[in-house]
């Protein structure tokens, strides 16, 4: 694949609004993961780590969800319930997490 093929997949990726089971098997959340791991880090600082959610944990995040939109002042019921159920949206989340390390060399 050349560079104008991948930066024409890239323009083309589009979200979806709600995704459906089955969700990537071990096997593909390797390689998806591995392939993540190569954007470039050039000072090794290792910044990143990957957190699969599944079955409760996308529960848990759904609570945790509501409670941020209460502690934000928003007592809206509709507002509420979304937060709560979006995290269902998929039968797995895979988040990105950082622990930012200063570098001498960084420019901020």
């Amino acid at each position: 694949m050349n560079t104008q093929e991948i930066l024409d997949f890239i323009q083309s990726r589009r979200s979806m609004g709600r995704l459906l089971a089955p969700a990537p098997n071990a096997e593909q959340l390797k390689q998806a993961v591995s392939v993540a791991l190569t954007a470039p880090d050039h000072k090794q600082l290792n910044p990143f780590r990957f957190v699969v959610l599944e079955n409760q944990a996308l529960d848990n995040l759904g609570l945790a969800l509501h409670q941020a939109t209460l502690d934000k002042g928003d007592t809206d019921e509709t507002a509420l319930q979304k937060a709560k159920m979006l995290p269902k949206r998929a039968p797995m989340i895979i988040a990105c997490v950082t622990d930012y390390k200063n570098h001498p060399k960084a420019r901020i």
